[in-house]
């Protein structure tokens, strides 16, 4: 009785964790326009606001398809130069937080997730310095 209690806890468990993940991806899925984009300056450990300096980010995140890979193109103003990466992510079970692969491994926290805002940060992402952005889908 006990092992079929503990049984029931644990699938119960996993359960929960590939819905909330599955959830995430779901609400992922579109294009994203950062609405706020801002990092740490790092000669004073100011914020910069990278949108009224006229930077700009879209994420446009597609289905994982059957290699296991989920498709995210990343379109970049910098400086007023557009730049277009098609990468791809890689969104962690809890549904908290996923790595996207730039030229290098980014880790991004997801702090807000619904249908329409995603709000995310990365120490890594991109500037390099604890990036922080507000997107909106279209």
């Amino acid at each position: 009785m006990k092992n079929k209690l503990i049984y029931l806890l644990f699938a119960g468990l996993l359960f929960a964790s590939c819905s909330k993940e599955k959830k995430a991806k779901n609400n992922l899925l579109g294009k994203w326009n950062a609405t706020v984009m801002t990092a740490v300056d790092d000669i004073d450990g100011s914020a910069l606001n990278l949108i009224a300096m006229g930077e700009s980010m879209t994420l446009d995140f597609k289905d994982c398809g059957t290699d296991g890979l989920c498709p995210v193109t990343v379109e970049l103003s910098l400086d007023g130069d557009i730049e277009v990466f098609e990468t791809h992510y890689v969104l962690d079970s809890s549904g908290d937080s996923m790595a996207i692969v730039y030229t290098f491994e980014s880790e991004v926290t997801i702090i807000e997730l619904s249908s329409d805002k995603l709000i995310i940060s990365s120490p890594t992402f991109v500037y390099g310095n604890d990036l922080y952005v507000e997107l909106e889908k279209e």
